[in-house]
This record gives C-alpha cells, structure tokens and sequence, in this order.
C-alpha cells in the first residue's frame, strides 16, 4: 500500500477505546461500523492479504491493513461474545459441547 492510501485508510477510522494489550476499538467515519485495531509485531503480509480476499465465517473478517513503523496494523471484524478460553474455564460442557467445539475449531483450521 501507498504512503497516500495508507494515510487514507487511516484516517477512516477514529479511536473510541482501547486496552492494555495493545487492542483498540476503532470506529469507521462513514459507516459507524465499529472494528477491532491490532498492531502485530510478527506478520505475513501475504497472510493478511489472503485473509482479506477470502473471508471465513471461523475467523474475523480483515477490513484492512498497512505497515506503520516495523509493525502491520490490521484492522477486522469485532466479534462479540465469549473467548474458547473463558468457555472452558468457566462452563462445564457435556460431552456432546465439547465434541461440536471440536468440531468447529476443525472446521476453522
């Protein structure tokens, strides 16, 4: 991506929070669509580039993406709701869950 384009695609999107991980929620200027802003240290461009144009509906969707300063910032889809983490730290699943969840990640991967 251009310097220009880059700094256009920037400025679509304005901070409303952020967390100690780094992670920001950032909001479009034109659509009020709210996404997830992450800044990567380790990155494959062409990951992102391939994640971009071929959307799942087992990962986020990538809106987009720019270099800035060693790292790719990525821009994607906020997704709502519980972490696998939480889940299993916190639910207890019968074994009919726990196989649909097996299920689901195998079908992401």
């Amino acid at each position: 991506m251009t310097d220009v384009k880059a700094d256009f695609v920037k400025n679509l999107y304005i901070e409303i929070d952020a967390d100690e991980d780094g992670h920001c929620l950032m909001k479009d200027r034109v659509s009020n669509q709210v996404y997830v802003k992450k800044t990567l240290d380790i990155y494959s461009i062409a990951v992102y580039e391939y994640l971009r144009t071929h959307r799942s509906v087992h990962i986020p969707a990538v809106e987009t993406y720019w270099e800035e300063d060693g790292k790719l910032v990525v821009i994607e889809e906020l997704i709502s709701g519980r972490t696998l983490e939480y889940i299993l730290q916190n639910i207890i699943l019968s074994e009919k869950q726990k196989v649909s969840i097996m299920d689901q990640i195998c079908d992401g991967v």
